[in-house]
């Protein structure tokens, strides 16, 4: 269950269906200064940033050009702050990890993209993040997450070896 007692506003999307990482992703909120939201495009990344943050920047090309000037810019605004799509200037987490070192708040932000970093970029970055920047692995939505399953069997009690309980449905022989 999420944490209803949050003392700021989310930019939670229109439509937004809770998802199993958002219980994790409140844990390393109040654990880490920053959350690493990573996993495949379209996989609900962004959606699940928003549903945590206070305020975002969407490093789209003109955003990028100016944070490019004035990395600062990024980090400007309420926590927790989005960043999404980080990786197009590859210094901000760096910038990330200082800022929370100066802090030493937690849940300071969230980064968050849809490509990996290129090698070239990846040597521009200094510090590995640990123990700063969580990485919360987002995988696309499970059928009980999209509503789809009821949840009555769940993998995770079958590979803990707990007995199968559920009752069949109406079984109609025709």
């Amino acid at each position: 269950m999420l944490d209803v007692n949050r003392s700021f506003m989310t930019l939670r999307p229109d439509g937004y269906m809770e998802r199993m990482q958002d219980r994790k992703m409140d844990l390393y909120l109040r654990t880490f200064g920053a959350v690493y939201v990573k996993g495949p495009k379209n996989s609900g990344k962004t959606w699940l940033s928003r549903n945590h943050s206070a305020s975002e920047i969407q490093l789209d090309s003109e955003a990028v050009r100016a944070v490019r000037v004035d990395r600062a810019i990024a980090l400007e605004g309420e926590s927790p702050r989005l960043i999404d799509e980080w990786q197009g200037v590859p210094e901000l987490w760096d910038d990330v990890r200082f800022a929370v070192d100066r802090s030493g708040r937690k849940g300071e932000y969230i980064l968050c993209g849809s490509y990996s970093v290129s090698k070239e970029a990846e040597g521009r970055i200094l510090h590995s993040g640990i123990g700063r920047i969580a990485p919360l692995e987002l995988c696309t939505m499970s059928l009980y997450e999209s509503g789809d399953s009821d949840g009555s069997v769940s993998l995770m009690d079958l590979f803990d070896g707990k007995p199968l309980r559920v009752l069949p449905r109406e079984v109609r022989l025709e």
